[in-house]
């Protein structure tokens, strides 16, 4: 298949180019060679550019331009990948190509999601989906579900996260797409996690990974070991999180997954922070910072500022502690990743405790432990210090998230 793809191009064969991408693509995801994959649809793209003009010209260059977009998101190429499915959007929508207008959507909700463009990523996926329905294209329907699931999800609406997943899982399954089947898994399971089902999330994890290794998808296997890591965390089963989240790195690193690297030290961290390693844990989340900042991963380097911060104030550092996690809690509001907003500002509560505004740390721990958002962990990390704290009850109505956000935001 490379082969012939690279003899189709020599000879500016773009009908050739045409009929065979679909199926390059595919192989590219299956082995997670997003390097050669960005090379090669690079290279399509321009002997396409410099070959004669025909009909189809401008949407074979659309086309690659999406599949080149892609592996550059799968790299942590997040500008490039942008860049280059915003232009072939504006070629489909020219031509009124629906179906390949609809699947370039898709493309740029993933990487929107990643960086300051929820609301963006959520139109995309909500066109998409509309697009495809009038199609009639059920694969890429589940995609489009899928997608708003995980938007859903770091918006803190589990409900509706879960609806919109389970209508891609019954979907993927109608029409035998285990591979679509194996990230939808994977995605409920996070969703189970966040509200505290972790048996429920471990056996979605499970199921997700036993198809992945079966089809050879080493980037998803990467991914689904990292979350069963998770599990284990929870579990307390420290020995066993250890083990998937090198396994997970190990991965990563052989196909080149820089952003699974970043969440395979992340995880690693959070480890040893468990462990009482705060040291170590504040160096894994330091390098992995360092990488998400590198390949612009945004949503990221939010967790990345919570753990360092939460490894920062055990270390006895409470200054550099809350500047992290004021970062964090600045740009999941920015992200409207509520979830990690909330975490932030537990952690922040924490701290005010230890500094002795117990008042102040109650305000917070109260509004987190009430915001429909916050992931189960957090509400009951809340729990904990609310039981043990002795304040006296406010008078008049609560603040808003809002107000204490800007009022903590405005502290140095």
């Amino acid at each position: 298949m490379r082969a012939a793809w690279r003899w189709a191009i020599a000879q500016q064969m773009d009908e050739a180019i045409d009929q065979s991408l679909e199926g390059l693509r595919w192989f590219y995801d299956m082995r997670s060679w997003f390097h050669e994959a960005q090379e090669a649809f690079g290279r399509a793209a321009e002997a396409v550019a410099a070959s004669p003009d025909h009909d189809g010209k401008n949407r074979l260059l659309g086309r690659l331009g999406v599949c080149q977009g892609g592996a550059y998101f799968r790299l942590g190429r997040y500008e490039q990948s942008r860049e280059l499915i915003q232009k072939s959007i504006a070629i489909f929508r020219q031509l009124d190509e629906r179906a390949e207008l609809a699947f370039a959507l898709i493309a740029l909700g993933h990487v929107a999601l990643y960086q300051r463009g929820r609301d963006n990523a959520q139109q995309c996926y909500e066109e998409s989906l509309a697009l495809h329905r009038q199609i009639g294209h059920a694969r890429r329907m589940v995609e489009a579900l899928n997608g708003l699931g995980v938007v859903l999800r770091e918006r803190g609406q589990y409900a509706e996260a879960r609806q919109s997943l389970e209508q891609a899982l019954t979907l993927a399954r109608q029409i035998n797409n285990r591979w679509r089947i194996s990230f939808v898994l994977n995605n409920l399971g996070i969703v189970a996690r966040m509200m505290g089902d972790y048996q429920a999330a471990k056996a979605h994890y499970q199921e997700s990974l036993k198809l992945k290794q079966e089809f050879g998808d080493s980037r998803g296997a990467a991914i689904s070991l990292n979350n069963l890591g998770n599990i284990a965390c929870a579990l307390e089963e420290y020995k066993e999180a250890l083990k998937l989240h090198q396994e997970s790195m190990a991965l990563c690193k052989e196909i080149g997954d820089r952003m699974g690297v970043a969440r395979s030290l992340n995880n690693l961290g959070m480890v040893a922070h468990e462990q009482g390693r705060y040291s170590e844990a504040r160096r894994y989340h330091e390098e992995s910072l360092a990488l998400k900042l590198e390949i612009n991963d945004q949503r990221g380097a939010i967790h990345s500022f919570n753990h360092l911060g939460k490894a920062l104030a055990e270390l006895g550092e409470p200054g550099p502690a809350a500047q992290y996690f004021r970062r964090a809690l600045k740009s999941a509001m920015e992200m409207q990743a509520m979830p990690l907003a909330l975490d932030a500002l537990e952690e922040m509560a924490e701290l005010l405790v230890k500094q002795r505004q117990v008042e102040r740390a109650a305000e917070l721990l109260t509004l987190v432990r009430r915001h429909p958002a916050s992931e189960q962990r957090t509400k009951d990390q809340a729990d904990r210090w609310l039981a043990d704290l002795v304040f006296a009850a406010p008078q008049g109505k609560p603040r808003s998230l809002d107000a204490v956000v800007s009022e903590l935001l405005a502290e140095r």
